[in-house]
């Protein structure tokens, strides 16, 4: 039994430990690209290599790093500014991403949360997965929060190499930067992209297959999300909800929008937070500054941007 044992051992180990530094070169250098899963791997790896360095940050989802630009900010308001919105989820994984934030980087000062119809509305599954490549073998805060989502399983954050299959795009990535290095130019700076599309026919098309949409907040994610205010304030950190400008038929489209408006209004009140809501912004009413009904162009977000700096000095919001 004992030499059948051994037999077993000297044909996994070395298997293993192969995969093992296979897995480490290509997460490393996978790590290091530019332009995939969004530019998201220039986020993580500045979070994860402690050079966020922000006396600000951006938090939310889509809508933050696509209306926020953090050069504006830092140019109006004399502080280090960092947009670390997560495209396409809601609050469970932005409070993930600013957890793993704070354990590498210092805590900001301020933090200026882009609030939006979504935040405290649940996904199923895990959008973008490719984003969290890198950085899941054995790092159990990722797993936890990633196994709430349809995606991966618990074989593919323990054992080596299993999350790759399947992942052609990533791995010819990896391959291309292990061999030749980034060439790509980067897609966000600072974790902020300024899209330069035009208005598309999202809507059009979302309209064709419904007359409304309505959302439904989480009573679960609301509790975690004031949990997170609370501690904030425990903190000595400032938070200032933000509600960016909506194209105006974007804004119609959403039922119950009026409900989830007065429950961040709420929120804000009873939390003594400034909340500033810009759903009545002239902006609004012209489609030059959208490419679609809930993001603003690269032209819509620099008057944003400038809009929320004049705020936020006259409020002297930021100190």
């Amino acid at each position: 039994m004992k030499g059948f044992l051994r037999k077993v051992l000297w044909f996994f180990v070395p298997i293993m430990l192969l995969a093992c530094v296979a897995d480490y070169v290509l997460s490393a250098n996978l790590a290091k690209s530019v332009r995939l899963a969004q530019g998201e791997f220039l986020v993580w790896q500045d979070i994860y290599n402690g050079t966020v360095d922000a006396d600000i940050t951006i938090n939310g989802s889509s809508r933050a790093w696509l209306h926020f630009d953090p050069a504006i900010m830092e140019n109006g308001l004399n502080r280090k500014v960092y947009n670390i919105g997560i495209d396409g989820h809601s609050f469970p994984l932005q409070d993930f991403r600013y957890r793993e934030l704070v354990k590498h980087n210092r805590r900001p000062k301020v933090i200026v949360y882009s609030v939006d119809i979504f935040t405290l509305v649940k996904r199923d599954e895990l959008y973008n997965s490719m984003q969290f490549l890198p950085y899941m073998l054995w790092n159990k805060d990722m797993y936890d929060i990633t196994s709430k989502y349809q995606g991966f399983s618990a074989w593919d954050s323990w054992i080596p190499l299993v999350r790759y299959a399947g992942q052609h795009e990533a791995l010819a990535k990896a391959v291309s930067i292990t061999l030749h290095g980034e060439r790509d130019k980067p897609k966000r700076t600072k974790g902020y992209l300024g899209n330069v599309q035009s208005w598309n026919s999202d809507l059009e098309k979302a309209q064709a297959k419904t007359k409304t949409f309505e959302v439904h907040p989480l009573r679960s994610y609301q509790n975690a999300f004031e949990d997170f205010l609370g501690q904030c304030k425990k903190n000595g950190q400032t938070v200032i909800l933000v509600y960016s400008p909506e194209e105006i038929h974007g804004q119609k489209f959403i039922g119950n929008r009026d409900q989830v408006i007065a429950l961040y209004a709420d929120i804000a009140r009873r939390h003594g937070l400034l909340f500033l809501d810009y759903s009545n912004d002239p902006m609004c009413l012209d489609k030059k500054y959208f490419y679609n009904a809930l993001h603003m162009n690269r032209d819509g977000s620099a008057l944003f941007t400038q809009k929320l700096v004049d705020d936020l000095k006259k409020a002297g919001a930021v100190k």
